[in-house]
Parts: C-alpha cells; structure tokens; sequence
C-alpha cells in the first residue's frame, strides 16, 4: 500500500446513516437516500501541532493521515498523561522516558470499543452476513483492523461459534497502540465491559478470572494479535470479514479513501467488510450494501474463487440484549 500523503481534510468519507454512496445497481442491492455535503477543507491552522507531530514521528506513525481537529483536541489528555503542564514539558519527559511514548500515542488517539457495539449491526451479521458467507476450502480468516482493547473482534468470535464456524478459523486482531495489543493479549475484561453482552452468552463465553472476566480458550486459541500501523501496512489477504470500524472519521479524506481500497484489496470476493455507523466507502469500489454498516465484497471482481453458499446454522439466542444501542 502506498504512503498515504494529505492533500485535503474534508469529510467527505464521513457520513450520518450507515449507507453506501453508489448508486449502481452493479453495486447496490437497494435505493439510498442522499447524502449529507461534505465540510469544508480545515484551514492550515487546524493541522496538528509541533508536538503532535513529534510524537507521531517517534512512534512510527504518519500524523499526516489524520485529521488535525480531533488530534488536537485530545493535546490535553495527553498532557494529563504524561503529567505535564506545556507541550515543551511533555516532549522533555518523553526524551528522557521514552518508555511513555506508548501512553502519549493512546491519548491522542482515541480507542474506544465495546463488545457488541451497536446490536443491529450484530444481529445483521449472524442472520444474513454470515450465514451467506461463500463455502471455502479452508477454515475463515478474520481481520479487525483498529482493533483497539479487541472486545469487537471477540464479539464476531462467538458469533462464529454459535454458527459453528469459528473452529480452525484465523482472527487477527491489529492496532498501532501498543497498550491497546496489551489489553487484547491480556483479554481480562471488566464486568462493566460486559454490559451488552445477554447473560446467557456470559455464562457460555467469559469465565471469571481474578476478579475480570476473560473470553474462554476456545475463543482465546483463535485470536492472535500484533502490533500494526494501518495507514502503512496492510495486512496480506485474501480475508472472508474484515472489522473496521470508527476510524476512518479521524483520518484525512485522502488517507481514509487509501485505506478503504486497501482493505477491499485483500477483501475475498463475497467476503464482508463492517464499517462504522459515520463512514462510508468511496463510491467506485466493488461492494453491494448488506445492512446496516455492512458490505459484501462483489462475488465477480476476481480473486479467491468461492464455491457454494454455506448453509446457515441455528439462530439460537440473540448475542446482545435487545435494548443495546
């Protein structure tokens, strides 16, 4: 994937309503409402600062694919983890303990998650997404790119296993915050994290583990996790779900619409791609619209050849509770 480099900062890529932007019935299955005009470019005085900049160059990240605004709105934050008072103060504490680089990255960018965030979008993916997914010759690959603390990507884990697909399947979980891969290797969660979750899933996945609860091994044996930039690399395909949600907002338009064609790269034909409730893909590429935040990787524009359609498995009980938002 080429270096993403910014040419603007509108918001063209961030939409309201979950929907596609093609028109085409080549890749729409249904009529969209219109979208909402993209904002104005942000002015050279909304760019991230010196010391933004300089912690972004020290971890490895590119600050130019991000959008200034929300960077600069959580300079604070940073500061109050680093227990510093100026920016010049922050950068000194770094040079001299670049141990805390890690925390200064995670409060500039924002990583929040939940199991089973936003329930329809779940729902949709165990009675019509995965169920269609194509039939292969070998067991599932799963990517949650962004995958921050990996409470998303364990979520999609048990609904493969209520469908009888997660054995032998591959989930990988990515994040540029070091502390974040932290989190999702440890994968203690607390009871809180697990307030959309219906108990009888909590009984059957999560086990008590020192007072936190944990994803059970089967779970656990099918997750792996590594530490990743997304705007630099993307990881090798071809992938049957790719989870990437609620980032694409905080980057350029530029660098969102380079990332949304890298991962329909590696995207398997009639694969599903997951997106966040306020971005949506650049018009022109291969998807058909499945529901809500949801997309399906054309069947026809080549790559892994599918076979037939796999056969849905039982319904049982809903994943989440029926009044989660």
């Amino acid at each position: 994937m080429n270096k993403l480099v910014s040419r603007t900062d509108t918001l063209r890529h961030v939409r309201f309503a979950g929907r596609p932007t093609a028109t085409s019935a080549r890749h729409v299955e249904r009529a969209n409402p219109p979208l909402p005009p993209a904002l104005p470019a942000a002015s050279a005085s909304e760019r991230p600062g010196a010391f933004i900049s300089w912690v972004f160059e020290r971890a490895g990240l590119a600050v130019e694919s991000y959008r200034g605004e929300p960077l600069r709105r959580r300079l604070s934050a940073c500061l109050r983890a680093l227990h510093a008072h100026t920016e010049a103060q922050a950068r000194r504490i770094l040079e001299e303990r670049p141990a805390l680089l890690p925390a200064a990255v995670s409060a500039l960018l924002i990583g929040t998650t939940e199991f089973f965030r936003d329930a329809p979008v779940y729902e949709t993916l165990r009675t019509e997404a995965l169920p269609k997914l194509p039939r292969r010759s070998w067991p599932l690959r799963v990517w949650s790119a962004a995958c921050s603390s990996g409470a998303e990507l364990y979520s999609l884990a048990i609904l493969l296993a209520e469908a009888g697909l997660l054995e032998g399947s591959f989930l990988l979980g990515s994040d540029c915050r070091h502390d974040a891969i932290e989190e999702a290797t440890a994968a203690l969660y607390h009871s809180n994290d697990l307030g959309k979750v219906a108990a009888p899933v909590r009984c059957k996945y999560f086990e008590e583990a020192g007072g936190a609860w944990r994803p059970v091994e089967p779970l656990r044996r099918c997750a792996h996790w590594k530490v990743a930039d997304l705007g630099r690399r993307i990881e090798q395909g071809p992938w049957d779900v790719i989870l990437w949600r609620n980032m694409g907002i905080y980057l350029n338009t530029d660098a969102a619409e380079s990332v949304w064609q890298g991962l329909i790269s590696v995207l398997a034909p009639g694969g599903v791609l997951v997106a966040g409730r306020a971005e949506r893909p650049p018009a022109e590429l291969p998807l058909i619209y499945v529901g809500r935040c949801i997309y399906r990787a054309h069947p026809n524009r080549g790559g892994r050849s599918s076979g037939p359609r796999s056969q849905p498995a039982g319904r049982g009980n809903p994943m989440v509770l029926e009044n989660s938002q």
